[in-house]
């Protein structure tokens, strides 16, 4: 889990949560937020979350 790999950076270097200024988790599927905040909490205490309007994709393969 990346979370955990970012606590034990920050910890080889003396440092902890804390530590963090901002944390910012993009979610491809609206439906993993409920499992993303649960981890969140977990791993980094309260935090909050904003929700917005995904745009679709619009590249060289979709027009």
């Amino acid at each position: 889990m990346i979370a955990k790999d970012v606590l034990a950076c920050l910890a080889g270097a003396g440092l902890g949560v804390s530590s963090l200024v901002k944390v910012t988790t993009f979610l491809s599927k609206r439906e993993h937020a409920d499992a993303n905040s649960a981890i969140r909490r977990e791993i980094l205490g309260a935090t909050s979350v904003v929700y917005s309007q995904t745009l679709p994709y619009r590249g060289p393969d979709r027009p």
